[in-house]
């Protein structure tokens, strides 16, 4: 048997409650973030796409991805401290360390800092 259902109504929305409905999902997502200690030396620190080169400016507050062994983004979180002299960047996420093999520093802040 099929089923028919009439199509959902859609709502154009404005650009002020895209942005406040994005800002809620990366809130949801990162609810519950805890620091994340990543050693440089073993985590590949890079731009996200479309940027060239590390950002000259501070990364503390950058939004960051965070990719695992296969490639793929597990995760977002924001970058809390730097540590020049000990090759560390602390991040606040829900993804385990462990899993974090690449860093995608972005140019957008997270406003939590």
């Amino acid at each position: 048997a099929v089923v028919r259902l009439p199509a959902a109504a859609t709502a154009r929305r404005t650009a002020a409650e895209r942005r406040r409905l994005r800002r809620r999902a990366l809130d949801a997502h990162l609810a519950g973030a805890l620091p994340v200690t990543l050693d440089l030396a073993r985590v590949a620190a890079r731009s996200a796409p479309g940027r060239r080169g590390l950002p000259a400016a501070p990364v503390v507050g950058a939004l960051v991805a965070l990719e695992g062994s296969d490639g793929r983004t597990h995760g977002l979180g924001w970058v809390s401290a730097v540590d020049p002299a000990g090759a560390r960047l602390i991040v606040e996420t829900a993804v385990a360390g462990d899993a974090i093999t690449a860093v995608a520093i972005g140019r957008e802040r997270y406003p939590a800092v």
